[in-house]
């Protein structure tokens, strides 16, 4: 029915934005030997996500002038 609702050949239904984010996660294969990249202006449940994973998370600092993730830092 989501899929349908989305136009989409496929779809999930998710609790909330924390199981959406971890299915994901899991569906990339994202595992506790990985290192996952989050702006550091986020909702804890990006963290928790990257976290229930086993995977570590990165944080980087955010532009001022677009608050994107600043990819001048990614080195």
């Amino acid at each position: 029915m989501v899929a349908d609702y989305a136009g989409a050949k496929y779809g999930v239904a998710c609790m909330n934005g924390t199981v959406g984010l971890h299915i994901a996660q899991i569906l990339l294969g994202i595992n506790e030997n990985d290192h996952v990249i989050a702006p550091n202006i986020t909702f804890i449940a990006t963290l928790n996500a990257i976290k229930y994973t086993g995977a570590q998370p990165i944080l980087i600092d955010v532009d001022a002038h677009n608050w994107q993730m600043d990819l001048n830092l990614l080195e």
